[in-house]
């Protein structure tokens, strides 16, 4: 049963770890570096990034989110419930806040005022940032859970 266990705490780490991993690099590279394109570039950069990068993260959230239900059975620290209820949160945090935002920017099209797609785009940033503090804590947390077990 402990090998079981340790497999479930394992996995719900490394999924935790990769969610956190995939939206800092988003933040910290990504964002950054889109800043730097002619607006016309930044729309159509993030027009063909977003599609791939939101099917690999909300799949990621989905498959993750029973393990860490299931290592709260087994061994219940408040790091795992914070971590849980941070990645639940993304779910309507993205349906409230991001969507609406992600629909704008894939309804651009070259001829969009490029003031509109600044904006946007800016807007976008700062919504993933917070994103990436709530993946970001979630791991912290369940990292903290993990090592005081």
């Amino acid at each position: 049963m402990t090998l079981f266990v340790n497999m479930i705490e394992l996995i719900s780490l490394l999924g935790i770890g990769l969610m956190a991993g995939a939206s800092l690099y988003i933040s910290w590279v990504e964002v950054p570096a889109r800043q730097d394109l002619a607006t016309l570039d930044k729309l159509v950069n993030w027009q063909s990034i977003f599609p791939k990068a939101m099917a690999v993260l909300k799949t990621s959230g989905m498959v993750i989110l029973p393990f860490i239900l299931l290592i709260m059975v087994f061994r219940f620290h408040i790091g795992w419930l914070v971590a849980f209820a941070l990645l639940m949160a993304l779910g309507p945090f993205t349906a409230k806040k991001i969507a609406p935002t992600n629909e704008i920017l894939l309804g651009f099209t070259p001829e969009t005022d490029t003031s509109e797609i600044v904006r946007k785009i800016a807007d976008w940033g700062r919504l993933h940032n917070l994103r990436t503090w709530m993946t970001g804590t979630a791991f912290a947390a369940a990292a903290l859970a993990s090592l005081s077990m």
